[in-house]
């Protein structure tokens, strides 16, 4: 009986250590910081430096403003001023919304010449009357002449070129976007007496809804810091023709510009 020869078992042959392969070290990337928000009114930046305006208040006028319930609140209203384009702002009657928060505005320097934001503070009033005495209290408040603190009405009104704060009607408003839709003269609008909701207030509120966006879009273009652009009613409807379901046709049949026309 023939012997079929059994090969001895060859043990596994073992790999040198150049041929390990050398397990590869995950990379780690540090994600890059997020861009900072930008915040302010209109411009879209960050400002330089912190600007706050000074104000010598009569005495008797600081003790009876410091009773007021909004006083409290000043902090938490500038900041959420600061980085949203839209406040609004509730409370009860004779807290002292109408006369301190644009006092709020003008001491973080919305209004002054030197300041990051030199435009005027403008707040709406549903009535002449009021538009008037608030200015008056405003003013003897913030111990500036009526030049600086002013209102305008229809056919009347006491603002100058040096007006920080104007007080006047919704109807004023709105015919000074008719011939400056962009409303390039006010860093701040205020519309009092809101939840009236009247025709003007309404109207009002719409097209803030539009200039502010438009603002901030135009300040990020360099070439709009030198020469303004001129925004007419028009391309605005055509832009955002989409907001209106139908479009409005009005518009597109009357307007010179229109493709039909």
């Amino acid at each position: 009986m023939d012997a079929t020869p059994t090969q001895a078992a060859q043990p596994p042959v073992q790999p040198s250590k150049s041929q390990v392969p050398t397990p590869k070290k995950a990379k780690t990337e540090t994600p890059a910081p997020a861009p900072a928000r930008p915040i302010g009114p209109s411009t879209g930046e960050l400002p330089s430096k912190a600007f706050f305006v000074t104000v010598k208040r009569n005495p008797a006028i600081q003790e009876k403003r410091t009773e007021l319930p909004i006083i409290n609140e000043e902090q938490g209203i500038m900041e959420a001023i600061t980085h949203n384009d839209f406040v609004i702002i509730a409370g009860e009657t004779g807290s002292g919304k109408t006369t301190q928060v644009p006092q709020f505005l003008y001491e973080a320097g919305y209004g002054h010449p030197d300041g990051p934001t030199p435009g005027m503070v403008g707040v709406t009033q549903p009535r002449r009357v009021a538009a008037i005495s608030m200015a008056a209290r405003v003013s003897q408040e913030l111990s500036l002449p009526s030049r600086r603190v002013s209102y305008q009405v229809r056919y009347e009104g006491n603002a100058t070129v040096d007006t920080n704060i104007k007080f006047m009607t919704d109807g004023v408003l709105l015919k000074e976007i008719a011939n400056d839709f962009l409303l390039t003269k006010y860093s701040a609008i205020i519309i009092d007496e809101a939840h009236e909701r009247n025709l003007n207030t309404d109207i009002l509120i719409g097209l803030l809804s539009r200039i502010v966006p438009l603002r901030r879009e135009m300040s990020r273009d360099p070439a709009n810091a030198v020469k303004k652009p001129r925004v007419t009613v028009c391309p605005f409807f055509l832009e955002f023709a989409h907001t209106f379901p139908p479009p409005p046709h009005l518009c597109f049949s009357l307007c010179p510009c229109s493709p039909s026309s």
